[in-house]
């Protein structure tokens, strides 16, 4: 996997919306605490389909060197 920091980023906030309300209160109730479950979702999506910088969606420096050399 290429984005693997993204991921562990978005993994963490998923654990920590859908703990928060234990955290808050102690206890978890599904009619009152649907919408952690929704961030946590969110979160975890939002990390899987994010790219790393330093890994993806950069050019690399042959590409970037072949691109100045054509006035492109």
């Amino acid at each position: 996997m290429k984005n693997w920091r993204t991921f562990l980023v978005g993994l963490a906030g998923a654990i920590f919306f859908s703990i928060l309300p234990i955290l808050q209160r102690g206890t978890f109730n599904i009619h009152k605490d649907w919408p952690n479950l929704v961030g946590a979702a969110g979160s975890a999506l939002f990390g899987f389909v994010s790219k790393d910088a330093a890994v993806t969606g950069l050019p690399n420096d042959k590409n970037a060197t072949d691109q100045s050399k054509t006035g492109q």
